[in-house]
């Protein structure tokens, strides 16, 4: 009898293990799901006008008819307006949309999904915002343009470095940055670094260039390097600081002013040719071949997302514009919103599952001690 007691105290506390070892790998996928990002890195370079989450896609604009944060579902229908706010830097992670609002400042904001609980998360200067897991990274204007860090709840606010940077990434626990920021005369030289999370092991990876529109893609840091004025090649190089090469190169005056975001396979760009000839956004293959002018216009910040280029046409009262990543299908994207549709709140999945581990872990323990009882009896 007392070895079938035994047998099934084993049996059940076996069961209770795997159940165990089930949960702390959910978990684990959860801390790893927690790690998302809000937007790319090349939509954060280029301005942060967009941003995809799921079927929605979530875009600014500040034409003067319809200024604000708008929302819209993959298949163009749906287009709510979630806040009157000028929105850059956008970052959509769970049920909230992070962004820089111009309307007070560029300080850091936050709303949910559906428009409601608008909360303003830090009194900065915030750019090229980057929120990844539970912190958002930013480019603190207000204390030259050094590098920050705080919690997506508004705690935990801190200074990574402590010098002037710009273009960031996060990326695998490293912010990649261009070391200085251009004012309004000249170009001041941008050396390529990355440094940890935590600021720690600054790292100098390039001092060769003035790095521009940084994209971190794997093992490879795209950028533009604009050693002079009016001109703008398209480099390459590996996180490690080794294997430089040039992949887009234009004559001076023949490219001015370019603009780089990395997506899938391939490099979109701005082009602004010199002595008005008009603005082109182009594309190439990541090796720098197959380059073409996919459409002309006025196009300072874009965004790549599901398939789909978003820009802002300057010629067209600041008006948002989309077409496909092969160039076709030009359309107006500014409209008036249609309705607000209901999103779910704060997703606590994480939180649930630690409360089970740990009540699992109770239960084991007692089960444990009531064994070994059994066996001394």
């Amino acid at each position: 009898m007392r070895k079938l007691k035994g047998f099934k105290c084993f049996t059940v506390t076996f069961i209770i293990i795997m159940f165990i070892l089930t949960l702390v790998s959910v978990v684990s996928a959860a801390e790893t799901e927690n790690e998302a990002r809000g937007n790319t890195v090349g939509n954060i370079a280029t301005g942060g006008i967009v941003a995809q989450s799921g079927d929605w896609i979530y875009y600014t604009t500040k034409s003067a008819e319809n200024k604000g944060l708008f929302k819209i579902r993959t298949d163009g229908t749906d287009i709510t307006k979630l806040s009157d706010d000028y929105s850059i830097y956008i970052n959509v992670l769970g049920d909230w949309v992070y962004f820089s609002n111009e309307s007070d400042g560029y300080k850091l904001y936050k709303i949910r999904t559906d428009g409601t609980d608008k909360t303003k998360l830090n009194d900065d200067h915030s750019e090229f915002i980057n929120v990844v897991g539970d912190w958002a990274y930013y480019v603190n204007r207000d204390d030259s343009c050094c590098i920050y860090k705080i919690g997506i709840d508004g705690s935990g606010r801190n200074k990574v470095n402590d010098e002037v940077s710009s273009f960031i990434n996060v990326v695998g626990g490293w912010i990649y940055y261009a070391n200085g920021a251009r004012n309004a005369l000249f170009y001041e030289r941008f050396p390529l670094h990355k440094i940890r999370t935590d600021g720690t092991d600054r790292t100098v990876i390039n001092n060769k260039d003035q790095v521009e529109y940084i994209n971190v893609v794997g093992d490879w840091v795209y950028y533009v390097s604009a050693n002079y004025v009016g001109h703008g090649d398209i480099y390459r190089i590996r996180t490690d600081g080794t294997a430089r090469e040039m992949l887009v190169n234009y004559t001076l005056g023949e490219s001015f002013e370019m603009r780089l975001n990395v997506s899938e396979n391939w490099m979109y760009y701005r082009k602004d040719y010199s002595g008005f000839q008009g603005e082109h956004l182009c594309r190439a293959r990541l090796d720098g071949t197959g380059i073409e002018e996919l459409v002309d216009g006025d196009s300072w910040e874009f965004g790549v997302v599901d398939e789909w280029i978003y820009y802002f046409n300057y010629m067209d009262n600041y008006n948002a514009y989309k077409f496909r990543i092969d160039g076709t299908e030009l359309q107006l994207v500014t409209k008036t919103p249609e309705k607000t549709i209901p999103q779910l709140g704060d997703n606590n999945v994480s939180t649930i599952l630690r409360l089970l581990l740990f009540s699992s872990l109770i239960v084991t323990l007692v089960i444990l001690y009531n064994f070994h009882k059994t066996r001394r009896v």
